[in-house]
């Protein structure tokens, strides 16, 4: 969708590994999600956020949260250096910050991190989000021309 919007320059797809999508537009960069620290993105207007996984892939609560909560928010932050205004960020159904369940509480605590400006957020959850999004474990800065 956003590779073929004319309104889009490009757009630069942070994933695990290589992406099998070649494409003028498209600026792949593959990176170690657990060394951001420190990484800077180039200069882009919009964030998009499709970066998850599901308990049985994370392994432990604790790198589910880390996959979900905090590489997502991080990445935000670096969006917002690079100069994003608007963050698209597919969550969940049932995410909510009090939930028993741990896995939509994960998800409402990002949705609620991410409502600090109102200007920058915008959820989708997963059952609702547009098809053509990136797919899973990849998070997208896109610039306009």
């Amino acid at each position: 969708m956003l590779l073929d919007d004319p309104a889009v320059a490009d757009v630069v797809a942070l994933t695990r590994r290589p992406l099998a999508i070649p494409h003028p537009k498209l600026v792949p960069a593959v990176v170690d999600f657990a060394a951001l620290a420190g990484a800077a993105l180039p200069q882009v207007d919009d964030f998009f956020c499709c970066l998850g996984t599901t308990m049985a892939r994370a392994g432990s609560r604790q790198a589910f949260r880390e996959v979900d909560l905090v590489l997502p928010l991080a990445i935000a932050e670096m969006a917002l250096a690079a100069g994003a205004t608007r963050c698209l960020y597919v969550s969940s159904m049932g995410a909510d910050p009090n939930s028993r369940a741990f896995y939509s509480r994960v998800k409402g605590e990002l949705e609620r991190l991410h409502m600090w400006s109102a200007s920058f957020a915008a959820i989708w959850s997963a059952a609702s989000s547009p098809t053509a999004l990136p797919g899973r474990g990849a998070a997208t800065a896109a610039t306009t021309s």
